[in-house]
């Protein structure tokens, strides 16, 4: 839906934007037809995951500095017009309000409703983003009481245990979080299965367990340091190889993160 709002608003202004920079207006100055042809492609490399719906631009996403883009207008011949793009914005608002700022600079009027329609999305995502950054410290701080309320009575892993693991005892452990969507007695009764695969001694009860739903948009990983991340669509193999890469490194960062507070990680 926001694309769909956002490809409605900045279509008028694209067309407008063409009008002045189309390279065939510049025949008698091959040069700077050359250079309005080169930007032109590539900011319609930045507008396509908004004008296609969301389909991504791979090339366009590979980059990581922001982009230049430079024109000359048919209005103002002399004068090369530079604007920024960024090839990856939080938002599609973002490029929607870079397309603007270029469009005054080339004196393309911009209707002072769409800028506040614009800066009223942008606003919204960033109140958004900020919600799910409070959520996600609220989560850490309730994993960090769970592990101390396991170590006072015991409930961390016991290395000597054998026999099967039951969906009720995986249930049971206080430092297992279920994101919204997540089906837990399905991803409960799967992890019971395959327990003993992944070798639960290392970090059962150990660390923090953040199960989150397929394709699922996750925070900075500065958010989630010191966490496990399992998406709900693993099986075991998968599981498994999520653990030998990553095991290692949250359990230094998570470590690192309760010796700050001056609290002591056996």
């Amino acid at each position: 839906m926001s694309n769909a709002r956002a490809t409605s608003l900045l279509k008028p202004y694209l067309r407008k934007l063409v009008l002045q920079t189309h390279p065939d207006f510049f025949q008698r100055n091959p040069t700077k037809g050359k250079q309005n042809a080169q930007s032109l492609q590539r900011l319609y490399a930045v507008l396509n995951p908004i004008l296609n719906q969301g389909e991504p631009n791979d090339t366009i996403h590979r980059a990581e500095e922001p982009m230049e883009l430079k024109f000359y207008s048919k209005r103002k011949d002399d004068r090369l017009v530079t604007s920024t793009f960024d090839p990856a914005p939080p938002t599609p608002w973002h490029t929607v309000a870079s397309l603007f700022q270029l469009c005054k600079q080339l004196d393309i009027q911009v209707q002072t409703s769409d800028e506040d329609a614009c800066q009223a999305m942008i606003d919204a995502a960033a109140e958004k983003n900020k919600r799910r950054s409070m959520n996600y410290k609220s989560l850490r701080a309730e994993f960090a009481r769970a592990f101390y309320e396991n170590e006072q009575k015991g409930q961390q892993h016991d290395p000597r245990r054998t026999g099967a693991w039951t969906r009720d005892e995986i249930l049971m452990n206080r430092q297992l979080t279920f994101a919204s969507g997540v089906n837990r007695d399905q991803f409960a009764s799967m992890l019971s299965k395959s327990m003993p695969q992944l070798q639960p001694r290392l970090w059962w009860g150990q660390l923090p367990i953040l199960v989150v739903p397929p394709k699922s948009t996750l925070p900075s990983p500065e958010r989630v340091k010191g966490i496990l991340i399992f998406s709900s669509d693993m099986d075991t193999a998968a599981l498994k190889d999520y653990l030998e890469a990553h095991l290692t490194s949250k359990k230094q960062e998570y470590q690192e993160l309760f010796q700050k507070k001056g609290k002591i990680i056996r």
